[in-house]
């Protein structure tokens, strides 16, 4: 009863604000307990929960010592910027300094209580808190790059929170002529009103983008794992469909070169039957190691059969595609694998191919496989061309059709 005399009707509209946020809190709580990989999804939330109990305790006015609610409530504001921050770095994939930090907090923590216990001054604890508090946040966007080059979200995020840390600036000095020594006009004073709204406003909007960029990372797992195959990681059939089709159409756009490399590993069936399928899985995982630690990061590697990968070379003419299998053909020879014995080798076919101008996926995959079936037809552990030019033959080829190359 003596809590809800004591708060007058100013204070319960205060509370609004923080109430919404605290709604905003809860649900990324609750979404970052869906997914608790997401780490910086639990940061935003301890942010908003941070930032609600700051306010709570300058609005409601407990502590009841003036000196101690400054300070508790400053160092709960800070508190939840710093929290803000790590999600944002978590998220943009880069860490922040966190001893400049903690000497930054430390600094305006200080200074709020010289401010208070030695010079008791309320404008310069309220220049001290915003100004720092900006600082803070521009000194955090060296750490957030990851951000503004990344998804349309991520970009949305990272100018939200780049007009958030320079809306302290104008704001303060906008309305600090309004404030007057006495805590009470202070609660009435177009400072403390301006406060209120605006950082309930970035609230929301903060709250919003997160909630989006959550749902945008579920879809975009959804997708991903729609078309990545589970045993290999690497793309299915699906998933390098849609890929290699679009770089087919960027190739042809910029007329690049663009070749592909259809693999086999050579008697995997005699692999499952004498090491069973625990046998046979290790081998595959590993094969899809060795392709993507040996292609480029911008080529496309994919599982589009039970022991058949391709790998699509953009910007690469035949030439470089079949030097490319080669050093796979090479790797694969000499890895060894812990479910087999030290003796047994495993290997695998290449058939290599160019793409022709108008020349679908598919049929360009199919060209790849005819020359994959001459190398397992030529007596497997090899690369083959298809339809290689006539000046780039190798002794023992005819002029046409797939060619055998053996280094």
């Amino acid at each position: 009863m003596q809590v809800l005399q004591f708060l007058a009707t100013r204070q319960i509209f205060a509370l609004i604000g923080p109430a919404v946020l605290l709604v905003f809190a809860v649900t990324l709580l609750l979404t970052w307990n869906v997914d608790r990989t997401r780490r910086h999804i639990l940061y935003f939330s301890s942010a908003f929960f941070a930032y609600c109990l700051a306010a709570t305790v300058q609005i409601i006015f407990v502590p009841q010592d003036v000196g101690l609610n400054t300070l508790l409530s400053a160092l709960l504001y800070l508190a939840s910027a710093l929290l803000l921050i790590e999600g944002l770095a978590i998220r943009a994939g880069s860490r922040i300094q966190r001893a400049c930090y903690i000497a930054v907090v430390l600094i305006v923590m200080s200074a709020i209580y010289y401010y208070y216990y030695l010079d008791n001054d309320l404008v310069a604890r309220i220049y001290v808190m915003n100004v720092g508090a900006g600082i803070i946040f521009l000194a955090a966007l060296a750490w957030l790059d990851g951000l503004r080059k990344g998804a349309l979200a991520d970009q949305v995020l990272y100018w939200v929170f780049v007009l958030f840390a320079l809306h302290f600036f104008p704001r303060t000095l906008l309305t600090i002529n309004s404030i007057t020594p006495s805590l009470d006009n202070f609660a009435r004073s177009s400072f403390w009103l301006a406060l209120q709204i605006v950082m309930s406003m970035f609230g929301v909007i903060f709250g919003i983008t997160l909630l989006a960029t959550s749902a945008a990372d579920t879809i975009a797992d959804l997708r991903h794992e729609k078309d990545t195959d589970s045993l290999t990681s690497l793309f299915n059939r699906r998933g390098f469909e849609e890929r290699a089709s679009r770089l087919i159409a960027e190739g042809e756009g910029q007329r690049t070169f663009i070749s592909l490399i259809a693999c086999d590993i050579d008697n995997f069936k005699s692999i499952n039957d004498g090491y069973g399928h625990q046998g046979g899985d290790m081998v595959l995982r590993s094969f899809a190691r060795i392709l993507r630690e040996t292609v480029r990061d911008s080529d496309l590697v994919a599982r589009i059969g039970g022991e058949e990968f391709v790998v699509m070379l953009p910007e690469t003419d035949v030439a470089g595609a079949r030097e490319c299998a080669e050093r796979l053909r090479m790797n694969l020879e000499k890895a060894r694998f812990s479910a087999l014995p030290a003796a047994r080798l495993v290997t695998a076919s290449f058939g290599i191919a160019e793409q022709h101008e108008g020349e679908t996926i598919w049929e360009l995959v199919a060209r790849a496989d005819r020359a994959l079936y001459a190398a397992k037809r030529g007596g497997r552990n090899r690369c083959v061309v298809d339809e290689a030019p006539e000046t780039d033959q190798f002794p023992g080829t005819s002029s046409s059709g797939p060619r055998t190359l053996r280094l």
